[in-house]
C-alpha cells in the first residue's frame, strides 16, 4: 500500500495526521489531536476514521454494514493527553524526548500495520460501488 500523508494545522480543534492508501481515499488512518482540543477528551489517539459526508449514500450504506461510521471502534489511545503540562514538559525535555516521540512513533506503525489490510479492504468496497 502507498500512503499518502495529510495533515491540519496545530492550532485547529482537531489538529491530525492523516495517513491514506491513496490520494482520494475517504477511509484512513488518523492520529489526532495535537491540539488538546479535538475528539476523545484531548487525548491522543490512532484510529481509522470514515471521512463519511464525502461518501455517497450507497457507500455509507456499505460502511454501515461493516460498522464503520466515522470514528469507529479501530482505535487505540496513545497514552499522552496533549492538554497536560507533563506531556509538553516530557516533550520539550532532552532526556526523554526521544524516547515519548519513540514510543508514540512505535504505537502508531503497529496500529497502521495491524489494521492496514481491513482498512484497503474498506477502501475496495466502496470503491467499488458510486
Amino acid at each position: 500500500m502507498v500512503l499518502f500523508l495529510g495533515y491540519t494545522a496545530i492550532h485547529h480543534r482537531f489538529s491530525k495526521l492523516s495517513i491514506k492508501p491513496n490520494e482520494n481515499s475517504q477511509v484512513l488512518f488518523v492520529v489526532e489531536t495535537f491540539s488538546g482540543n479535538g475528539n476523545f477528551n484531548g487525548g491522543l489517539i490512532c484510529g481509522v476514521l470514515t471521512m463519511w459526508d464525502y461518501i455517497t449514500k450507497k457507500q455509507q450504506k456499505i460502511l454501515k454494514d461493516h460498522k464503520a461510521k466515522g470514528w469507529f471502534p479501530k482505535k487505540i489511545n496513545l497514552d499522552e493527553d496533549m492538554k497536560t503540562s507533563s506531556s509538553l514538559q516530557k516533550i520539550a525535555s532532552k532526556s526523554s524526548r526521544t524516547s515519548i516521540v519513540e514510543s508514540i512513533g512505535n504505537s502508531i506503525i503497529k496500529f497502521i500495520s495491524e489494521n492496514e489490510d481491513y482498512v484497503k479492504d474498506l477502501h475496495e468496497k466502496i470503491d467499488s460501488v458510486v
